[in-house]
């Protein structure tokens, strides 16, 4: 890889390091510290009045504006960047905040109020496997949401002309 070498003698360069761009603009997300969550209601308004901010923003503010992203996954259902109704994961972005510096969105990102209604969560695949285990989307009817095979070349032949084979089933 070509960045490499100045990664490792210490010599790369970040945005950070270059001189500040006049009217540059920082952003901080808030997440969702649920594994699974309907969002009830999201507050922003105390966020709006810090001085410095400029926007504070929400999945349900954003849905009509963005479209899905596209995915080689096909799926029945559209993936947006953003919880819109629901926190999936913990760590899931629910608002974002854009202010004058990287301090003030943080702290706007404090102040705003979110209700979660806190619903059932799996943390593993096989919880997820099992009947009846709570959904991650409700319109793919499953938590699989995709199955793919992939085979290059003729591994059948390979395996019998092996040595050795391990099978860890």
């Amino acid at each position: 890889r070509k960045e490499d070498e100045a990664l490792l003698t210490g010599r790369a360069r970040f945005i950070d390091d270059l001189s500040p761009v006049p009217g540059i603009r920082f952003a901080a997300i808030l997440r969702s510290p649920h594994p699974h969550a309907r969002i009830v209601r999201i507050d922003t308004s105390r966020a709006r009045t810090l001085h410095g901010v400029v926007d504070v923003v929400s999945g349900s503010d954003l849905a009509p504006l963005m479209g899905a992203l596209p995915s080689v996954v096909k799926t029945s259902f559209a993936y947006v960047p953003i919880a819109t109704d629901r926190a999936r994961y913990v760590g899931e972005p629910v608002a974002v905040v854009v202010a004058e510096s990287r301090y003030i969105a943080e702290d706007a990102c404090d102040l705003i109020e979110v209700e979660y209604e806190v619903l059932p969560a799996v943390a593993d695949l096989a919880a997820a496997l099992a009947e009846g285990a709570p959904l991650v989307h409700d319109q793919a009817g499953s938590n699989v949401v995709s199955r793919r095979n992939f085979r290059y070349g003729n591994p059948d032949i390979v395996f019998a002309a092996a040595d050795r084979v391990f099978d860890l089933s």
